[in-house]
């Protein structure tokens, strides 16, 4: 098949040199705002990565343009819907090559798992984007793009300019649309991003990514088989090993009437507040300069402060996931937003049992993210924006009230369910701490809508109001009050785990009853609930909780993940699992960074790695057989 001169000025020629300009665009910015990034500049000439982008690209041909055009050889005639599919196409590459460099500002990844629940949350997600940029004027741009791109490309469309779509002989256009679905055949089962195998660091494989088809790739790879896709072991043994790990937590020598100053009643109230994105480095008391959070500052002082606390994930669910049932990241989405997740054993069952009035606050819509059915599965009542009256909101954005009408509703429920002498416990859930950063004007220095900073002061102030106005209600002396972050600012998505980028505050604060106390003992989210009842004095089902006290049974490890890659550190040893079973060991230094330890081929695990793999095929095992299930009276 000779193809003609006039081939390479063709429509098909010139669409294709336009969608591999607009594959380059999130590329070179991702060069320039990635942590990796002199790293990253070598590699763009190596083979193995310019062998990995050709083949991603080509990919993304295989799923649109390939089978149409194969189509279009059989009935040349076949112009107009043709054109019709490739503008779109083409629209939706430029609208992708857009998009992704604003995502990558405030994620700091390619588009991911999150890049699709953004796509399926619109009104959250339109609202951030229309209150953070100048949509309007970024759409008018992107229309006068696109129209110059369709002209580029329509300009010299000509009958016959095409000699493979145009040829007068039947069994020449038989031979290019055998020719054209063979290749989309190859690249759908050959070459997909599961199994292309390839000798490219992580971040030269992200650097790589064609950003159109990684969001479908997203879409289609939403959950992660744990046996199928990570380094496995035995049920019998995993069992074996957890058992033994169960009974030889040892008591670290200090117990929760230590940090007592007096017992709490038989059924006190408890507030649980997990604040979005509230990383530890904001903090005065780790370290921070800018004098940001005054108020959680001088809880760390005056309450049960855990100070060496990491989150289990990257975003919000992960955090839910973590507190409510002391799991460690299972990969793949969130429990919150699976599929079967009602009746599990959770933060809130001990509670119910005791007849405490259990209840999840948000000042969004619970349907975001499933949160909303989760904690109505979990036996929770859910108070989200479809609660609140007219009069209880005096500021919101796309993602919800401001965490003044928040915490204003949290006292107003726990008023009616105290008149009701019944005890209770609140999980709520912040927002201010979110881009677009908007929040009531005149209550900080930080104009709003500017910077993070601002809305960091924001939600720290209304946790400082929040705490005196609950002074003033009889209910307060038998409270207890939790706050703990739900992950990191910033590292939402990210390839890498490195321990830092997840510390985050956990503070337990109850003037009445706990002694101004700080636990430097390793911990993470799991571990939140255990401590709450070593402190309550409750018993509960430790079988379905991974975590422990960090104040009498401390485990000290922590437990990690990003959809993909999941880890464990345990005394300044980290190991990553990732997908087509590998294991990954490190050091970790006094900065919670880390430093890869070198792994011999064919060497055996170390027990590290293997309490590591067996933790988390025991949590896969045991949320995928129903374990983790409870019968509800």
């Amino acid at each position: 098949m000779k193809l003609e001169p006039r081939f390479l000025k063709s429509r098909e020629v010139r669409l294709l040199g336009l969608l591999w300009v607009l594959f380059w665009i999130p590329r070179i910015f991702f060069l320039f705002i990635a942590k990796e990034s002199p790293g990253l500049w070598k590699s763009l000439l190596s083979p193995a990565f310019l062998g990995r982008t050709l083949i991603l690209d080509l990919a993304f041909l295989s799923y649109t343009f390939l089978p149409l055009w194969a189509l279009r050889s059989l009935f040349p005639r076949l112009r107009t819907p043709v054109f019709v599919f490739e503008s779109i196409v083409l629209f939706i590459v430029l609208l992708s090559a857009v998009c992704e460099p604003i995502f990558m500002v405030d994620m700091e990844a390619r588009y991911n798992f999150i890049a699709v629940d953004y796509l399926v949350y619109t009104h959250e997600v339109i609202g951030n984007l229309w209150e953070s940029y100048p949509v309007i004027r970024m759409l008018l741009a992107l229309g006068i793009v696109y129209a110059g791109m369709l002209y580029l490309v329509n300009r010299l469309e000509k009958p016959g300019s095409c000699a493979w779509f145009n040829r007068t002989s039947t069994s020449g256009r038989i031979q290019v649309a055998l020719a054209l679905l063979v290749c989309t055949a190859l690249f759908h089962f050959a070459v997909t991003e599961d199994r292309l195998i390839l000798n490219v660091p992580m971040a030269g494989q992200d650097l790589a990514k064609n950003g159109s088809y990684a969001l479908f790739a997203a879409y289609r790879n939403n959950t992660l088989d744990f046996d199928r896709f990570y380094q496995g072991i035995s049920p019998a043994v995993a069992e074996r090993i957890e058992k033994d790990e169960f009974q030889n937590r040892a008591a670290s020598g200090m117990r929760a009437g230590d940090v007592l100053s007096k017992p709490f009643s038989e059924s006190p109230n408890v507030i649980l507040v997990l604040m979005e994105s509230m990383s530890a480095r904001f903090l005065g008391a780790y370290g921070g300069k800018e004098n940001l959070t005054p108020n959680l500052d001088r809880l760390t002082r005056e309450g049960l402060w855990f100070s060496s606390t990491f989150s289990t994930g990257t975003r919000t669910v992960r955090g839910i996931e973590a507190v409510t049932l002391s799991l460690p990241p299972t990969p793949g989405q969130s429990i919150v937003r699976r599929p079967d997740n009602e009746n599990l054993y959770n933060l809130g069952t001990e509670f119910q049992k005791k007849n405490y009035r259990t209840s999840f606050l948000y000042g969004g819509r619970g349907f975001f993210d499933n949160m909303g059915p989760f904690f109505e599965g979990c036996g929770f009542d859910v108070v989200d924006h479809e609660r609140f009256s007219k009069e209880e909101i005096t500021f919101e954005t796309a993602w919800g009230v401001c965490d003044e009408n928040l915490f204003a509703k949290s006292i107003r429920e726990a008023d009616i369910t105290h008149e009701q002498k019944k005890p209770f416990f609140q999980f709520i859930l912040t927002t201010s701490n979110h881009r677009p950063y908007r929040y009531p004007d005149g209550k900080v220095a930080i104009a709003s809508g500017v910077v993070r900073q601002g809305a960091i002061q924001y939600s720290d102030y209304a946790i400082g109001k929040f705490l005196e106005d609950a002074k003033t209600h009889s209910w307060f002396k038998n409270t207890v009050f939790i706050f703990v972050a739900d992950h990191n600012a910033s590292v939402a998505g990210g390839s890498g785990v490195i321990p830092r980028d997840y510390l985050i505050p956990v503070i337990f604060y109850a003037p009445d009853h706990l002694k101004p106390t700080r636990i430097s003992e390793v911990g993470s989210q799991v571990d939140v609930g255990p401590t709450l009842f070593d402190l309550l004095g409750w018993k509960f089902d430790e079988q379905k909780f991974f975590g422990s006290s960090l104040i009498s049974h401390p485990t000290r490890e922590a437990f990690f993940g990003t959809y993909q890659n999941i880890g464990r550190m345990k005394d300044h040893h980290f190991v990553l699992l990732k997908p087509k079973k590998q294991v990954e060991e490190f050091t970790v230094d006094s900065d919670w960074g880390v430093q890869p330890l070198p792994r011999v081929p064919n060497q055996l695990l170390s027990l590290d790695a293997e309490q590591t793999i067996s933790d988390y095929t025991t949590a896969s095992r045991r949320y995928s057989s129903g374990a983790l299930k409870i019968v509800r009276p």
